[in-house]
This record gives structure tokens, sequence and C-alpha cells, in this order.
């Protein structure tokens, strides 16, 4: 279920418990049934228009708040470079800054929430209000018994309690979802599309398994159909390839081709329904290990054969086993090999994977290595690894680190470290066969 389906939910509840009370002031006295059937929607509504104030500033504190945690990641994940420059001074105060800047972000929102709950609550309650006064004038007029107008004011009780449920969860709840979906819109908006100016009738058509073509300075890495080629390379030069090709419009230095056709001329429907990239970084979604790998649509014929390419027989023989938040009831080297078995379950017709393997132990990255050309064959393949046992595997190696420059002054490389780069300097591509 969807990240936005409880508040949803909610209100569908309380929203079918106000439709009972409404028929039943209908069968009371309908002129009361009436009033509530048309006035509760109304109130509902004009405690939406209110809440549009609270969606705007949430929206705008939760990309402060996404900020600054990205910002405290990067800071843990680099902090021995920071460290090795001396720069935490910097890095602290930076950091600071931000978060007193979600503070503030976080007093606003606070103080707009509180506003939309003082506004709303007066809303319901004169319409509560209004409701009980009605039926106390058609009481005093004569159209209403003792008991009906007992029927009727007991059943307007029980109207309060859901129209104050809609007000102070599930409206803010559902102003918080929105918020966060626009801002996903946003990102998926900006994450892609043709460059502006290029004719779109005279464009080259992209081959549905296409040539893969990834430029990096001084060196072009070529992916044709059904290859699984590798690459070697240090962890900044990887790290640049896997970015580049999962956001091809960003820039950055490395350019994508697809069949020639530089990748950002493509709209991100053309280019990622192509090329699949599973980063580094293992990231599982909460629920089942079947929701993980069914997540792209893939047909179960497919979902089997990955799950024994990714070497996950030995801990997901149940695929209804909960994963937990982010994967977090398994371990390491599992949420690797379940996000590994989720790439291939998708079927690319080309698909990037970085260092798929890092977390797992020798032996069954041997028995991923075996396995992994089969799963893949007939389909493209582009592996950026460091590790020897998967590099062997594959038709060919494009090494981006045996002829990479040294600095001068570097000590020399000792068995098992892995080999020094100046940053900016050029990279040459050395194939191996």
């Amino acid at each position: 279920m969807g990240w936005w389906a409880y508040p949803v939910r909610r209100a569908t509840v309380l929203g079918g418990a106000i439709g009972f009370i409404a028929v039943s002031l209908l069968a009371t006295h309908w002129p009361l049934g009436l009033v509530v059937l048309l006035g509760a929607p109304a109130a509902v509504w004009l405690m939406g228009v209110l809440s549009e104030r609270l969606s705007r500033d949430t929206r705008a504190y939760q990309a402060l708040l996404a900020s600054t945690v990205g910002r405290a990641t990067d800071l843990v994940a680099g902090y021995r470079v920071v460290k090795g420059i001396r720069a935490e001074a910097e890095a602290t105060r930076r950091y600071r800054r931000a978060s007193q800047e979600t503070l503030v972000g976080a007093r606003r929102n606070a103080g707009f929430l509180g506003r939309f709950l003082l506004g709303s609550g007066a809303v319901s309650g004169v319409f509560v209000a209004a409701v009980m006064g009605l039926a106390g004038w058609f009481a005093v007029d004569g159209r209403l018994s003792i008991g009906e107008l007992i029927a009727a004011v007991g059943l307007t009780q029980a109207l309060l309690p859901q129209i104050q449920s809609i007000a102070s969860i599930s409206i803010p709840n559902l102003a918080g979802a929105r918020a966060a979906s626009a801002r996903v819109v946003d990102v998926l908006r900006g994450s892609g599309g043709p460059s502006p100016g290029r004719d779109d009738a005279t464009r080259a058509e992209v081959a549905p398994l296409p040539v893969l073509e990834v430029s990096v300075p001084t060196a072009t890495i070529r992916v044709d159909p059904g290859e699984l080629v590798g690459v070697r390379a240090d962890d900044r030069t990887a790290a640049r390839i896997a970015r580049a090709l999962l956001d091809p419009w960003a820039g950055g230095g490395v350019e994508a081709r697809l069949d020639g056709l530089p990748a950002r001329e493509l709209t991100a429907h053309e280019y990622r329904s192509r090329v699949t990239v599973a980063p580094h970084r293992a990231t599982l979604f909460s629920g089942t290990i079947r929701d993980n790998l069914t997540a792209g649509a893939a047909a179960p014929e497919r979902v089997d054969l990955a799950m024994r390419a990714a070497a996950c027989d030995d801990f997901a023989a149940d695929l209804d086993l909960p994963v937990g938040e982010d994967g977090n009831r398994l371990s390491g080297g599992q949420r690797q090999r379940i996000a590994l078995a989720r790439a291939l379950a998708s079927d690319a017709p080309v698909l990037v994977l970085h260092d798929p393997t890092t977390a797992v132990d020798p032996v069954t990255e041997h028995a991923i290595a075996e396995r992994l050309p089969g799963v893949r064959a007939g389909r493209s393949t582009l592996l950026i690894a460091s590790s020897p046992v998967l590099l062997g595997r594959c038709d060919r190696v494009v090494d981006l680190v045996e002829d990479a420059p040294r600095r001068a002054g570097d000590a020399p490389v000792q068995a098992g470290d892995a080999p020094l780069q100046e940053p900016d300097a050029p990279l040459h591509g050395r194939t191996v066969g």
C-alpha cells in the first residue's frame, strides 16, 4: 500500500460514518438529514481550503529537512576526507546553519498547523452547532417530537468527532502527502528530458536493445547488444559513471549515448525504458521480499531466475518475508542480494550494476559471478566493479585504473591497496582481453 493510502483510507472511513449519520437523520427528519448531507461535504471542503497554506509551507519545510539530512549524511560518509583536509570547523558551521534554518522552518510549520487546527475547529463547531440549533428550532415549532429531537441531538453529537478527526488527522496528513508528492513530481520533471531546440521529427530512433557508449575523459566504454562488459575504475570515477547513467541530464563530465544519440536528448521514458541502473547503495522498500522484487512489474518467472542468480536461495525461500524499514531485518549482504535480484528481475535491455557484491562473502560472490552471464543472456550489461571474480566473467573489461597517472611523491602502492589517482587527472582506458 502506498505511503499516501493511510490518510485517504481514514478519510474514506470517516466519510462513511458521516454518511451513515446523515442517512439516519434523513430517516428521522428529512430536512435535518438534508442539511447534514449537503453541509458536511461543504464544511470539509472549507477545511481543505484552509489547509492550502499549510500544505505549501509543509512542502518548504520538507525541502529544508531533506537538505539538512542529506548534508548530515554527506558529512558522516565523508568525515575521513573532511578530517584529512582539516575542514571540520567549516563543515560543522555549514551543518549548524542548515540545522538552524530547518528548526525555523519546523517552528513556522507548527504555527501554520496550529492556525489550521483552530480554523478547522471553528468550522466544525459552527456547523454542528447550526445543526443542533436547527433541530431545536424544529422542536419548538412542533415539527419534531421530543423523541425525534433526542435522536437528532444524539446523532449530531456523534457527527462532531468524525468531522474533528478529519480536521485534526486526515487533512494534515493529506497536506503532508500532497507536499511530498509535489516534491517528487518536481524531481521527476527536472530529472530529464530532451534538450530544447532539438527537432524531434528529425531525431534518429533508438533501438529497443541499443548500443551503449559512455565517454569519460580520453576513454570511451562501449557495450554492444548482448555484451557483458566490465569496468574497473577508482571509486570516484566509478561513482561518476554510475551517476551519469542514472541521470544523464545532470552533466558532470561523463556523457552517455544510445545508438550514437546523446542520452540527454532523449525523454525520460525513452531512456529509462532501455537503461536501468542499480546503484551501489542497496535501498529496499518497506514490505516483503516479493514487494521489492516486483516493484518493476517483473514477471514471476523472471523473479525466480533473478533470485537464483543473486544467490538468495539460502534466506529467501519465503518471498512474503517482511524486510523491515529500508531492509533493516536483513543483513547488509542480504539487502545487497535482494537489490541485485530486483535489478535482474527487471529484464532491462541495458542493465548497469555498480559494485553489486561488496557486502557478500567470497563463496556467494563466486556463485553470483557464475550465474550472472546466464541470466543476462541476450541483454546488455555494464558491470562497474573492483572484484576480480566478477570482472573475470565479463566478455571484455575496460580498465580505467591500470594506466592512470599517479601524482608525484605518492607512496608506492602496497598489496591490496586501491591504486591512487589524481582526482582531475585524465583517465586512460585499456581493454583487457
